[in-house]
């Protein structure tokens, strides 16, 4: 049986044993929170680098599908002033023709070449002057399109003189109608009639109250050349 002294001893030699235990213990836990850390920054730095690269993936892609948009809308107005070109050179007027320009300017001057699908210039509007398209152009791929977008009230075209006029039964649908065209891709310029491609028929669409079309065959005639001429002043000048 061991005395005081040596009982305090050992008591001391255990107590010694445990801190040093304890100690070596946070040791070790201490070097796993560390590599435990470093596997969680690791984790997280992977993260963030896979999130960048997603952004700088997505940036690219948008600025490769502007690019090609813009090729595209490019090549379209380069060859609509070339087919515009070809069709006023193969209609020049006569001098007989020339005199009737008179009753025809009058009713240019009554058309809105000149409007743009800003909705605030022309409020109250729900109707629409559609100008330039081929004169075979199948009304109802025009009258589909429209009807995407809300009621038609009334889908007026004169193709010989490649116009016409589109009415919706209400404002909101108008508007819908409106921003569908200037939102297309075709149109960076908001300033004029906006440009519309529907199965490669080209057109403009602008706001515009109703009126009168020719309706002689050759005030049709003249009117569609008038109609040429704006849209080629119009893909030139988008173009640039």
């Amino acid at each position: 049986m061991p005395n005081k002294e040596e009982a305090e001893g050992i008591a001391a030699s255990v107590a010694g044993s445990l801190v040093g235990n304890k100690v070596a213990d946070k040791a070790h836990l201490g070097g796993a929170g560390h590599i435990a850390a470093g596997i969680l920054g690791g984790i997280g730095g992977a993260s963030a680098n896979k999130e960048v690269k997603a952004i700088e993936a997505d940036k690219l892609e948008k600025s490769l599908e502007d690019a090609q948009n813009g090729k595209r809308v490019k090549d379209l107005l380069a060859r609509l002033a070339e087919k515009l070109s070809n069709n006023e050179a193969a209609s020049t007027p006569t001098a007989a023709e020339t005199k009737r320009d008179v009753p025809i300017s009058k009713l240019a001057k009554k058309l809105p070449f000149g409007n743009s699908l800003d909705p605030g210039k022309y409020p109250g509007l729900a109707t629409f002057f559609v100008f330039g398209f081929p004169s075979d152009l199948p009304q109802y791929l025009l009258s589909k399109y429209c009807s995407e977008h809300g009621k038609v009230q009334s889908l007026v075209l004169n193709h010989d003189s490649r116009c016409g006029f589109i009415t919706f039964q209400d404002r909101v649908s108008a508007e819908k109608f409106a921003e569908s065209v200037n939102s297309n891709g075709l149109n960076r310029n908001r300033k004029t009639a906006g440009l519309l491609e529907l199965s490669n028929y080209p057109m403009r669409v602008c706001f515009g109250k109703q009126k009168p079309l020719a309706r002689t065959n050759e005030d049709k005639r003249q009117l569609s050349a008038l109609v040429n001429k704006v849209m080629k002043q119009l893909a030139e000048k988008d173009i640039k």
